[in-house]
């Protein structure tokens, strides 16, 4: 289960990422590689219920969008909505359950969207400097690039077709973690320089860190042997999504959470 809620929000923070990352108007032809979002065969690899992608597909395309084009200073809105909308599907499905990770995948977004206004302040310093900021960042830890990664092994195709194994995806995990940590002390470091001093940049830091903090509470929660078996398994680099205190270091922008080790 937290096996599952792990590469589920850690996907879904590297789509916040990548959503932040064109809020502003750059034309996408300026970026160097455009890394299409396979969502279709994350979803699969996941184990995703049919009756959970009939509810979030119309999100994913969205969020596709986002990706993929140059221009999205207006689809934050369309985002939450579409959230809100795929909730209230998977929930109104007879006998469909994705335990809560759908939920836990758009955290961020559960975050942002009652307080889009309180990031009004900031706007204006992430539409000057933070296509910089995700080149910069992009060239360091290859973000986008580790998604695409992720979609095109061979192992991790198969098993989106024959309807997903956790398993064979938790033989990438420590890979995501590694492009994950790296991308969130890249951008905070980068933009705290440019913007950390306005209103809303730490509330843009909380966003972020939602799905990492929602894994690293459930986990907390859980039986100590539980716990161990799941620690086993896990990549070291993935041992920081087990700890709340060192989720909260990295919010505080103390980065040797991250190198925190499960002590088995």
């Amino acid at each position: 289960m937290t096996n599952r809620l792990s590469i589920i929000g850690l996907i879904g923070l590297i789509i916040a990422l990548s959503v932040d990352a064109r809020i502003d108007s750059r034309p996408f032809a300026r970026r160097r590689t455009h890394y299409k979002l396979d969502y279709e065969t994350i979803l699969g690899a996941i184990g995703t219920p049919d009756c959970v992608k009939k509810c979030v597909d119309p999100f994913m395309e969205v969020i596709s969008e986002v990706w993929n084009k140059n221009n999205v200073v207006d689809k934050a809105d369309t985002l939450c909505k579409e959230r809100a909308k795929a909730l209230k599907c998977i929930k109104s499905q007879f006998l469909c359950n994705d335990k809560n990770g759908f939920e836990t995948a758009s955290k961020s977004l559960d975050m942002y969207c009652p307080r889009q206004k309180l990031f009004d302040t900031l706007r204006p310093c992430l539409r000057a400097n933070l296509s910089t900021v995700i080149d910069i960042c992009d060239d360091r830890c290859k973000i986008r690039y580790g998604v695409h990664k992720f979609t095109h092994y061979d192992d991790v195709k198969l098993v989106s077709r024959l309807g997903g194994n956790m398993l064979t995806v938790s033989d990438h995990l420590g890979e995501i973690c590694g492009f994950v940590k790296c991308g969130i002390k890249c951008i905070t470091e980068e933009l705290k320089s440019k913007c950390g001093d306005i209103t809303g940049f730490m509330g843009m830091v909380e966003v972020l860190l939602a799905p990492i903090e929602s894994i690293a509470q459930g986990a907390d929660e859980m039986q100590p042997g539980m716990k161990l078996l799941i620690a086993a398994r896990l990549d070291k680099k993935c041992h920081f999504f087990m700890s709340p205190t060192e989720v909260e270091k990295v919010r505080n922008f103390d980065f040797s959470g991250f190198n925190y080790v499960f002590k088995l």
